[in-house]
């Protein structure tokens, strides 16, 4: 994952819990800010699915904050659209099976459509 972040500047992650959806973070690697935002995995238009998974997103990353906090460590957001104010971006993406990763779970590149 290193290298694709260094590469391109942007990582797609998924969770099996949400198919069709991820989240992507994109900043320079040495760089202490990153966009993060919810994307679609597949053409599929779904609207009202769309702010649900973006619903979701801002729920699990209020979480995150909270662990943070807990950590003794925190993650300030600059700046937050509501949800629904953009459509969200599709990707492409290419699955990689990797003896590397922690968990069974693949993990997902992306390239701009």
């Amino acid at each position: 994952m290193d290298t694709q972040w260094v590469q391109d500047g942007r990582l797609v992650l998924r969770n099996p819990s949400t198919p069709g959806y991820g989240i992507e973070l994109a900043g320079k690697a040495e760089a202490t800010r990153m966009q993060v935002r919810a994307v679609k995995l597949t053409s599929e238009s779904d609207h009202h699915r769309d702010k649900d998974i973006e619903t979701l997103w801002c729920g699990d990353f209020t979480k995150l904050q909270q662990w943070l906090a807990k950590q003794g460590s925190d993650l300030i957001i600059e700046k937050a659209l509501p949800v629904g104010a953009v459509a969200l971006k599709s990707v492409i993406t290419e699955e990689i099976d990797s003896s590397e990763l922690a968990t069974d779970q693949k993990t997902l590149f992306s390239k701009k459509i």
